[in-house]
Formats: C-alpha cells, sequence, structure tokens
C-alpha cells in the first residue's frame, strides 16, 4: 500500500486495526515537505517528486492518495502516473475537498487550501486517466470543533448526511480500479469512432460530383 501526499493518519490506523503495516510506504511531496513514519519503528516515509516517484510501475496494490491533487498543478498526469504504479487490478482511494462541502469554505480547516473539485471534474479527471471508478461517497458533514455536543452528535449526523446527502459532506471519497483490458477497449472504441469518422468524411467528399462545364 502507498499513501501519496498527507496520508500518515489513515495509515496508521489501518496499521492499528491489523492491517499491513509493514508492506505501507508513505510517499511525501518536497513541496509539503516530510517526516518520520512511524515514529515508533523503522521510517518507511519517503520524499520524493510524486511526478516522478522512486517507485516501479506496476508494483503497488493499493494507492491512497490524500492532501495531494487539490495541491497539483497538472492533476490529470497526476492520476496517470499513480495509475501506472498500481498492479492490474489495483486500487485508488482518493480523498479530495468537495466544493460543495462546508469544509472547503469553513475558515482553517485541513480542506480549505487548494483547489476543491465537484463529483463531475474528479469523476472525469478519473476516467481521462483510465481508472474505472468503483464507488464515490462524501464524509465531514459538519464543521471540525471540539465542542462536547458536536463529538456526540458527529456519528449520528455522518450517517444521516451519507443516506440523504451522499455527496455533500466536506470530502470527496472516491474509489477506483486499474482496469487493463477496460482501459485498452475505451482507447480503442474511441479510435475506431475516430477512424470511421474520418472514412464517412472522405467518402462525402468523393462523391461530391463536380458540374460540367
Amino acid at each position: 500500500m502507498l499513501g501519496a501526499g498527507y496520508a500518515i493518519p489513515i495509515e496508521s490506523r489501518n496499521a492499528r486495526e491489523g492491517g499491513h503495516g509493514d508492506l505501507t510506504l508513505a510517499l511525501m511531496p518536497v513541496e509539503q515537505g516530510g517526516l518520520y513514519w512511524p515514529v515508533d519503528a523503522e521510517n518507511r516515509a519517503v520524499l520524493g517528486d510524486v511526478m516522478r516517484p522512486p517507485i516501479a510501475p506496476n508494483s503497488v496494490a493499493r494507492i491512497l492518495v490524500m492532501h495531494l491533487l487539490e495541491y497539483s498543478a497538472q492533476p490529470d498526469e497526476l492520476l496517470r502516473i499513480l495509475w501506472q504504479l498500481l498492479v492490474p487490478g489495483g486500487r485508488l482511494l482518493l480523498v479530495v475537498p468537495n466544493r460543495r462541502g462546508l469544509w472547503a469554505h469553513w475558515g482553517k480547516t485541513p480542506f480549505s487550501t487548494g483547489t476543491p473539485y465537484t463529483y463531475h471534474t474528479v469523476r472525469s479527471l478519473l476516467l481521462d486517466a483510465d481508472f474505472t471508478i468503483r464507488e464515490i461517497g462524501s464524509a465531514l458533514y459538519i464543521p471540525p470543533s471540539s465542542h462536547p455536543l458536536w463529538l456526540r452528535i458527529w456519528p449520528l449526523v455522518e450517517w444521516l448526511g451519507s443516506v440523504f446527502l451522499p455527496r455533500s459532506g466536506g470530502a470527496l471519497v472516491i474509489e477506483a480500479e486499474k482496469q487493463i483490458y477496460a482501459a485498452i477497449g475505451e482507447r480503442a472504441t474511441k479510435s475506431v469512432a475516430t477512424n470511421w469518422r474520418r472514412a464517412e468524411v472522405a467518402m462525402q467528399r468523393n462523391s461530391q460530383v463536380l458540374p460540367l462545364d
């Protein structure tokens, strides 16, 4: 599993809950800075260029992207690079600020900086990068607060939001898959359609009757 951006909080929780912590790597962008992780074991955090990751193609089963896409100047190219890192059938879990949610517009929150995305925009980016979208949802329906009342009703609000406003939370959460055959088939379909249109135009030109003198 690879965490790209700042995904350490989720990676740490995954390790505590019995995930494959020893097989997890954190790739932290040079622009954001890095830190030693985990603090109580051998370091597995790498500070590097996410556009030229020091990881072999087709070698990662899962990629978690958090606090990264919204800061990228080339989000389309970044997703294509991540697609190349995944093994066939590998999964991408993408967390981005939701333009329709409160967290992107409410003071200083973890998702109030960078470029927020709409559902349609991030879906289009993933499809253009040849990902097959499996599931799209959202989370964080109420602004961050340490007030006891907020902490008490938070689970209920999250549940109600996921049921009645599934795409209006503060963060969009998208799971996508690298399907080799789907990607090749889509490109082949586009190629056939393009060639057919070219042939149709050529036939129309050749069928034009020139006027007699």
